[in-house]
């Protein structure tokens, strides 16, 4: 089971500045979660990447960049965003608990969970668009047992 929590989000091209996005039991769809700081260069490399699957995919599966907080500020991750064009949801981790919650210890980290909020697969390093499509394709198959 995936675990629980809620992030007020930054602003993107889909998302207004204060919305929130949850994360609980009764997901309407599958999510990905990709765990990632605006000074690390291989997030910086795969975000495009994961924005275009958005773009792509945005009907069957939510998308959320988890934004760690440490070296970089919410601040700085909301220029990030504004300057790279991101249109998925994306909220800080103010205290690293989303992060410790979900065991992440290397950035970048992608979590796919699927509709039931069961987590199918975790990435962990530099992921491409095929692998990730590959993933959403096996994830978006699965129907909900509810």
């Amino acid at each position: 089971m995936a675990h629980l929590f809620e992030v007020d989000l930054l602003r993107t091209e889909d998302y207004p500045r204060g919305g929130r996005f949850v994360i609980d039991e009764s997901l309407s769809k599958p999510t990905i979660i990709n765990f990632w700081f605006p000074s690390c260069p291989p997030c910086i490399k795969e975000m495009p990447h994961i924005n275009e699957i958005y773009h792509d995919n945005k009907a069957d599966v939510d998308v959320l960049g988890i934004q760690l907080i440490g070296l970089d500020s919410p601040s700085d991750g909301q220029e990030f965003v504004n300057d790279m064009g991101i249109a998925y949801a994306v909220g800080p981790d103010l205290d690293g608990s989303i992060a410790v919650n979900y065991s992440v210890h290397l950035f970048p980290t992608t979590i796919f969970v699927d509709q039931n909020a069961d987590i199918a697969r975790s990435w962990q390093g530099i992921i491409s668009k095929d692998e990730m499509q590959t993933i959403i394709n096996s994830i978006t198959d699965i129907k909900t047992e509810k």
